[in-house]
């Protein structure tokens, strides 16, 4: 990895599954202590937890969305030289194997709930998983991310 990218001791993992029309089905926050990641690694790990979650859902048809304009752009031309590249060969064999399947960018606005869990981790929350129940901490963070995206 090089040595110039700043690194991560500390985080997590951080995933929201939505419908069609914007409802939260599913969300997983882990956390990821000991490890070092770059901020770009860190996404794509996030990417490929993402995938893991819509399968365990039986998710056949779905859409990574993400705010890191650099790891889609790594989806969508994959380098084998690259620090991440295993991890966006797991994500490319997924997308392979979906019945629909892909990857593209969202802008940081649209993120918010993602984003919330995230900060869930670095207050040293503990790992969350729901499926088909948002809690009411995130009730808000969901609410002004639907109204953001209309």
């Amino acid at each position: 990895m090089p040595s110039d990218l700043p690194m991560l001791s500390r985080g997590g993992i951080e995933v929201v599954i939505r419908c069609d029309q914007g409802a939260v089905l599913a969300a997983v926050n882990k956390k990821k202590f000991g490890s070092s990641f770059s901020p770009h690694i860190a996404e794509a790990l996030a990417m490929r937890e993402g995938i893991l979650l819509a399968q365990s859902c039986g998710l056949e048809h779905w859409i990574l969305e993400s705010d890191a304009v650099n790891v889609i752009r790594a989806i969508q031309r994959p380098s084998s030289r690259a620090p991440e590249s295993n991890v966006i060969a797991d994500i490319n064999e997924a997308i392979l194997h979906a019945v629909s399947g892909k990857a593209c960018y969202i802008s940081y606005r649209g993120n918010g709930v993602v984003h919330f869990l995230a900060n869930l981790v670095l207050q040293n929350f503990g790992d969350l998983l729901c499926y088909e129940f948002v809690p009411l901490v995130l009730r808000p963070f969901v609410l002004s991310n639907l109204q953001a995206s209309e």
